[in-house]
């Protein structure tokens, strides 16, 4: 619910990976809403699934999140 919210509210952007309808990997950006930080985001959080580990999803999914912010 919360995470969902800020989403919507724009203060969140989130990516997931998946493998059919099996979710392997997340990463989540933290967008910061004051307008003097609006060149800012933080990496909030970064998942890969115990199976998907050593494949290169982590850096895939941390190249995306870069390239959003």
């Amino acid at each position: 619910r919360g995470r969902a919210a800020a989403v919507a509210a724009g203060q969140l952007a989130v990516w997931v990976a998946r493998e059919g309808e099996r979710v392997t990997g997340t990463v989540s950006l933290a967008l910061p809403d004051k307008p003097n930080s609006r060149h800012r985001a933080e990496l909030a959080k970064l998942m890969v699934s115990r199976e998907a580990r050593g494949r290169g999803l982590g850096r895939r999914l941390l190249a995306t999140a870069e390239e959003a912010a």
